[in-house]
């Protein structure tokens, strides 16, 4: 209606009108429902979305209230000329304020849960950006909240897994990745969620079972290095050590700071005197590292405690090769040597 008579009128009051008009309606349309695009699985409703096609509203008010200025007396025109800069002033401090929503990803994902609660993407966003923080609480909720609005969502059953897991809740991390593997079956980060869960209930047995499968789906993850030291660990206490020391090597070489981890872990084991363990971890270790002169003296120290004095011999001779100065590795090969001599002895001519 307005465009029509805008048109009729065009001779009288000109174009400019009907152009601002039109370039609203057009530049908006776009955002009216009819072109689907992402932001509508948050809201149908995005105000920011309107300050393009609001060019058009702001040229034909400027200009008729220009127009209309022009055919004031001179003692209003110069009143009106006082109230354009606090029309300006006014403007500047409503879009100063409406900025503040744009602040971050969290406060406009905020605004828009509170203002279309019945939006699930809006929970989930928010949700997923208090989990980036650690404010794991406020996470769960809207993460709860988004799936009670949408239920079916693999990537929030996952999040809220992660968050009980990190909170200690593991008996309901393996309910929530359970409920991903539901709805996909080939969920790599699911299967090692829960298989971390399950080593963490001392469900060994599910739990390798379920890394193993996570490796299998995506054996090249920036996971695969935790997961291969994870699953030997899960492994070890299965007694199925010769597998878990080829995972431990594949979990170093896929990524190297994995080092330090079996290295304490194989340190604990031998505090443990669970040689065998330790022994198939410095093993792991020196197969990646093998210029590691403390891994073989530790290696050469396991192989003795398990009454292999020649194996031991020749662990700590390599380590001293690399590192004369390594103390415990010359106490190791003096006692080493004379088990190896005593064993000699015994066995005879």
């Amino acid at each position: 209606m307005m465009v029509a008579a805008l048109w009729f009128l065009r001779h009288r009051i000109g174009r400019g009108p009907l152009t601002c008009v039109l370039f609203f309606a057009v530049t908006l349309s776009p955002m009216l429902g009819f072109l689907d695009y992402g932001y509508m699985n948050i809201s149908f409703a995005a105000d920011r979305y309107q300050y393009l096609a609001g060019i058009g509203i702001l040229v034909l008010f400027a200009g008729a209230a220009a127009r209309g200025a022009e055919k004031l007396p001179a003692a209003a025109r110069t009143a009106t000329k006082g109230m354009a800069p606090a029309a300006l002033f006014l403007l500047g401090a409503a879009t100063w304020n409406q900025s503040a929503v744009y602040k971050d990803d969290l406060t406009l994902f905020s605004h828009s849960a509170a203002t279309h609660p019945q939006s699930w993407a809006a929970h989930y966003y928010v949700a997923h950006e208090y989990f980036k923080l650690e404010r794991l609480d406020e996470a769960e909720r809207h993460f709860r909240r988004g799936l009670e609005l949408k239920p079916g969502q693999a990537h929030a059953h996952q999040n809220l897994g992660d968050i009980r897991r990190r909170q200690g809740r593991f008996e309901e991390a393996v309910k929530s990745y359970g409920a991903v593997l539901e709805i996909d079956p080939g969920h790599a980060l699911a299967y090692a969620g829960l298989g971390d869960a399950l080593f963490r209930l001392g469900r060994h047995g599910e739990a390798a079972a379920a890394l193993t499968r996570s490796l299998a789906l995506r054996p090249r993850s920036p996971m695969a290095g935790t997961l291969h030291v994870l699953l030997g660990q899960t492994l070890q206490e299965l007694a199925r050590f010769e597998e878990a020391a080829e995972h431990f090597t594949r979990g170093i070489r896929s990524d190297p700071r994995k080092a330090d981890v079996v290295g304490r872990l194989a340190v604990s084991r031998f505090g443990q005197k669970r040689y065998r363990e330790a022994r198939d971890l410095f093993r792991a270790l020196v197969s990646v590292k093998p210029d590691d002169a403390r891994a073989h003296s530790n290696l050469g120290a396991a192989l003795y405690h398990l009454g292999r004095p020649g194996d031991a011999l020749r662990s700590f001779e390599r380590a001293l090769a690399l590192d004369p100065s390594l103390k415990t590795a010359r106490t190791g090969l003096q006692q080493a040597r004379q088990a190896s001599e005593a064993t000699r002895t015994v066995g005879g001519p």
